[in-house]
């Protein structure tokens, strides 16, 4: 049972009264708790059939990281905070209304004003919700994603649990919702993480007595650190290959659907692979069925982070719409020593989600007879 939430509020002197627009600082030096050293890695760019289909200004914010080389040591930051609020996805406000630099994570202007309303209401109407202890972050701005979770948020409780451990902290997660909200509590549960240590949280202002803060491990499209790996690591050796070793991703039901789709799926399984549906398995049964995987050919989306339970030397084959500015699963395949492409789509008709990405795409039968047959 996760810790109960007490509602009777936090009123820090008379703070409300004097904030204004939000001001981000830097973590506080004086707060830092332990500092990780990540290694350096090299980084190859990724061979992409069609590069020139993606618009210039998206072909250039990519090449920043596609085209570096060489990825530096880095820190890895574990830094306490007291007295802070935790609200809209992650962002931390601490008891002067400052909001923590560390925890923007792809907040917009827009989003982190209207955060820093609701914790200057909630500390004037004296009613927010608090928690004592010591809590680990692990939330952040799309947090509810399966890559976003898996890669980006439970490593950081992995690594507390491994190196803070003495201060039993607690953890806080995304209040998600069916299957994700699975994930999250099987990924933690494999972890020996206890239920009863795990708070759930949506994006209302909470205070809290201690917080965690990890800063560093990884930067959304710019940067992922190695440590990360460690957490994958800790996953896949709990379960047991069950997979192919030939694997086609399907997203059906989802936004990024070929046109074409049935013509597609029938050419890959005559052409010997198996199509997987990871949304439609347990965490443990998607471990399984990746496991033992040396060619995946995919969709780019959620579905393909589980690139990272395959093992090394695999080949992998992200089919993107040509519009799409990602460099996440080419960092997930680096990190684990996989052979990494892409091709590039064309994308045809209306806007199916909430990126402008998030379309129908035509794969030409060229590139599928070339796409399934390259990686035989």
């Amino acid at each position: 049972m996760a810790p109960e939430i007490q509602a009777v509020g936090r009123w820090i002197g008379d703070t409300a009264d004097c904030l204004t627009v939000p001001r981000e600082v830097e973590t506080p030096a004086s707060a830092e708790l332990l500092t990780l050293v990540a290694p350096s890695f090299e980084m190859r760019p990724p061979e992409v059939r069609h590069r020139d289909s993606i618009p210039d200004g998206i072909a250039r914010a990519m090449a920043v990281s596609w085209d570096r080389g060489n990825f530096p040591q880095h820190a890895v930051r574990f830094s306490l905070l007291e007295d802070v609020y935790v609200v809209a996805e992650g962002l931390v406000v601490d008891a002067a209304g400052q909001v923590l630099k560390g925890s923007v994570t792809q907040h917009s202007p827009g989003e982190i004003a209207h955060a820093h309303a609701a914790v200057k209401a909630a500390m004037r109407d004296r009613s927010t919700p608090w928690q004592t202890g010591t809590y680990v972050l692990c939330t952040k701005r799309g947090a509810k994603n399966f890559g976003h979770w898996l890669i980006e948020m439970l490593p950081k409780a992995y690594l507390a649990q491994q190196h803070l451990g003495s201060m039993t902290p607690r953890y806080i997660v995304p209040a998600a919702d069916g299957g994700m909200r699975q994930v999250v509590g099987d990924s933690l549960a494999m972890l020996a993480i206890d239920p009863a240590a795990v708070l759930p949280v949506g994006p209302e202002p909470i205070w809290i007595e201690r917080l965690i803060l990890v800063e560093g491990l990884t930067h959304h499209g710019v940067y992922m650190s190695p440590l990360v790996m460690e957490c994958i690591d800790s996953l896949v050796a709990r379960v047991e290959g069950t997979g192919g070793e030939r694997l086609f991703v399907t997203r059906t039901g989802a936004s990024r659907r070929f046109v074409n789709e049935a013509e597609i799926l029938r050419y890959a399984e005559v052409s010997g692979f198996a199509l997987v549906e990871p949304g439609r398995l347990s965490l443990a049964a998607q471990i399984a069925a990746f496991k033992n995987a040396k060619e995946i050919v995919g969709v780019s989306g959620a579905e393909m982070t589980n690139i990272a339970f395959a093992p090394r030397g695999a080949r992998v084959m992200n089919i993107a719409p040509a519009g799409m500015p990602d460099t996440f699963f080419w960092f997930i395949a680096g990190l684990r020593g996989h052979t990494y492409a892409e091709l590039r789509c064309a994308q045809t008709g209306p806007c199916r989600g909430v990126a402008g990405w998030d379309t129908d795409l035509v794969l030409e039968r060229e590139d599928m007879y070339d796409l399934f047959r390259n990686t035989a």
